[in-house]
């Protein structure tokens, strides 16, 4: 299970986003390598921590940028909402400070 320790700075102010970047799962790239088909570059974006999620979602368009193609539908529910069914993509993520 991938894991996040840093200090950040203003927390409380601004909330626990940080800058991350985004990019084509191994599988996704391994894929591509395999097709001789350029891998994208990873796409900046603001991540929130949340320590009680199970998963993680991505903004349609990073999914477009990425040429991300969905691998099927799943249920998410939300505090505040009751379960709604999203699509599902393979992606990979990481803090600025993280090796790549």
């Amino acid at each position: 299970m991938p894991s996040f320790t840093t200090q950040l700075p203003n927390l409380q102010a601004l909330g626990p986003v940080v800058d991350i970047r985004i990019w084509v799962g191994t599988a996704v790239e391994n894929a591509l390598k395999k097709a001789g088909s350029p891998i994208p570059q990873p796409v900046p974006a603001k991540g929130m921590i949340d320590t009680g999620a199970t998963s993680s979602v991505i903004q349609p368009a990073i999914a477009k940028s990425l040429g991300l193609q969905p691998v099927g539908i799943v249920n998410i529910s939300t505090p505040p909402r009751p379960t709604f069914r999203v699509t599902s993509i393979s992606f990979a993520s990481s803090s600025p400070t993280a090796s790549s």
